[in-house]
């Protein structure tokens, strides 16, 4: 499986049960790769670019960003989406 990212590569992590692949890049975008159903989803921040993640559950994370802030996204289990 290749996807393609259009900017740097700050980081990168798997959710604990390896369902998900997050990929932070310098333009300010996570993305989302669920590995089972071979898609690719995408959380535009709305702050500075991640630095890292840290996967808190299959539906959670915490991304640190270059402005020194930690934020917290969730995936909603009614809608599929972050």
């Amino acid at each position: 499986m290749t996807f393609s990212l259009n900017a740097w590569v700050n980081g990168v992590c798997w959710s604990p049960s390896n369902k998900f692949c997050f990929a932070a890049t310098h333009d300010a975008i996570i993305t989302v790769i669920n590995i089972a159903e071979n898609k690719k989803d995408s959380i535009y921040l709305n702050h500075s670019a991640a630095s890292s993640i840290i996967p808190i559950s299959d539906g959670e994370i915490y991304v640190i960003s270059f402005d020194r802030h930690i934020y917290k996204y969730s995936l909603d289990s009614n809608t599929g989406e972050w």
